[in-house]
């Protein structure tokens, strides 16, 4: 029962009850609805089958089975990870941080010719997504991808370190499997400490000059273990006569500190006396007292 290759498919044959028996095993590559594989054109030995009135020998009927069977391995695809080349995912993040994306899975269908791929994950954990979760459509060389996330929000830093894993598998039959594995580590949120929450500069109309700046101390008063990275931004009336360096802090491990120092533009400062006001807003989304404000009071004199 060799096979012939047509157009529309594999063509086979079988003696049996009246003579030679012949039908199609045909392959569809459907968009989304993976490799459908079926029986078409069956031929009798008394004409087509569906325009005579006999049943399908039992022989036949196994050995139609059979080749489909032999179609199916024959036109296989195969799931091969590009990257990441490393199975084992090391990352480390902090509770609270926001989902973001850890790894790109890059694979490729290197099966037969003619063979149709569809990929799907399978996380072990919920705090492991992948993006989307099926890839179809992947005829032979093509190549499709999934993006990993980790979402840290259900993590503690109490039950550090976690492990998970991604399962990949083709539409193979038995199914090529591929594990990524990930190994989390999470730290305790830190902490916004300052030493002063409120900072005075002034500025003199008649000499066009400042009385100097002043410094701040930005620190992490998390537990140990915790790492702090924050910004700083105007957020009141993003005042030209104020300047302030650095405008970001960290990474602060817990108890240490580094200072912001607050200064007058002079080219941007008042014309008038009066005191100005500014807030400043210093921002780490992970922190456990995010966010916290320093105001900056200017003073003008005549």
């Amino acid at each position: 029962m060799p096979p012939s290759v047509s157009n529309s498919g594999f063509t086979f044959d079988i003696y049996s009850v009246g003579g030679q028996w012949y039908w199609t095993v045909q392959s569809d590559n459907i968009q989304g609805a993976n490799q459908l594989y079926r029986v078409v054109d069956i031929m009798s030995p008394f004409g087509r089958f569906a325009d005579v009135q006999l049943p399908l020998p039992g022989d036949v009927v196994l050995a139609m089975a059979d080749t489909l069977q032999q179609v199916m391995q024959q036109l296989a695809p195969m799931l091969s990870l590009i990257s990441p080349s490393n199975p084992n995912i090391n990352i480390t993040v902090t509770e609270g941080d926001p989902s973001s994306v850890i790894a790109l899975a890059v694979f490729q269908n290197i099966g037969a010719f003619g063979s149709f791929l569809t990929a799907t994950s399978t996380p072990s954990a919920p705090w492991l997504q992948t993006d989307p979760t099926v890839v179809a459509g992947l005829n032979k060389n093509d190549q499709g991808q999934m993006s990993i996330f980790v979402l840290p929000a259900t993590l503690l830093s109490t039950a550090s370190p976690y492990a998970g894993t991604i399962v990949l598998q083709d539409n193979r039959q038995p199914a090529t499997v591929i594990t990524l594995f990930v190994n989390a580590v999470v730290l305790p949120k830190p902490a916004i400490t300052t030493d002063i929450t409120q900072v005075t500069l002034t500025y003199n109309l008649t000499t066009l000059t400042s009385g100097g700046s002043q410094q701040v101390q930005v620190s992490n008063s998390g537990p140990i273990g915790s790492i702090l990275n924050a910004t700083l931004a105007k957020v009141q009336n993003n005042s030209p006569w104020l300047q302030f360096v650095p405008t970001s802090v960290g990474p602060l491990a817990s108890a240490a500190a580094t200072p912001v120092t607050f200064s007058v533009v002079n080219a941007g400062a008042p014309t008038n006396p009066g005191t100005y006001i500014e807030n400043i807003l210093i921002s780490a989304p992970n922190a456990s007292n995010n966010p916290q404000t320093i105001a900056v009071s200017l003073v003008v004199t005549p």
